[in-house]
């Protein structure tokens, strides 16, 4: 009957398990997830992965993005989250298989580059306080450094150099970011003397 409320999403219990049942699983841990708020939403996307929506949402709204892979979940929620609010039911209502083989684990960089899509397309558009400008930025900047730090230890300095230089536009003091961005620079043998050469002083 709370016809502002277009969204509800629930806690969850997750396991490992494939094709358990909710009445017969094995538990690996718990997720309670925080009340809504759609300035943290427009941070990260919490509303876990069995949220309910009304059906006339998509007459509205339409439906997924086809754009985004792996973030058409978080780009939807955004863009409900415009006009209608959301619930937290806090109970544990289903369950939640750790897949480290599903398309979100496996592609860490496409996870990373939609992400940052789906965020800087609603930041510039939302009414928000600076704090919130601010935490998107921190988490973009964040992000993009984990993925470029990432595929500077595979080798991938072409990628590194990509999201680290992304990392640095959201926060031009993230020096972490400058330090890497300039080994991958580098080839990687002179890294490799470099870093034998530090060693032996």
């Amino acid at each position: 009957n709370e016809i502002d409320i277009a969204l509800v999403y629930a806690d969850y219990i997750v396991t490992v398990i494939e094709n358990e049942s909710y009445a017969n699983h094995t538990p690996l841990g718990y997720r309670n997830l925080p009340d809504f708020d759609r300035n943290v939403f427009l941070q990260y996307y919490f509303i876990g992965p069995q949220p309910m929506w009304r059906k006339n949402i998509h007459e509205e709204f339409g439906y997924f993005d086809e754009e985004f892979k792996i973030a058409g979940d978080y780009e939807f929620g955004l863009r409900i989250s415009e006009k209608y609010k959301f619930k937290h039911i806090k109970q544990y209502l289903g369950l939640y298989l750790n897949n480290q083989n599903s398309l979100e684990h496996s592609n860490f960089e496409e996870t990373v580059f939609e992400t940052v899509k789906v965020r800087n397309k609603y930041i510039k558009r939302a009414p928000h306080d600076n704090k919130t400008f601010e935490a998107v930025n921190k988490m973009q900047c964040e992000e993009l450094f984990e993925l470029g730090y990432s595929c500077f230890q595979q080798g991938n300095f072409t990628l590194a150099r990509k999201a680290l230089f992304n990392s640095i536009l959201y926060d031009s003091c993230n020096f972490k970011s400058y330090k890497v961005f300039i080994e991958c620079c580098f080839p990687y043998k002179s890294i490799k003397f470099l870093k034998n050469l530090r060693s032996q002083l």
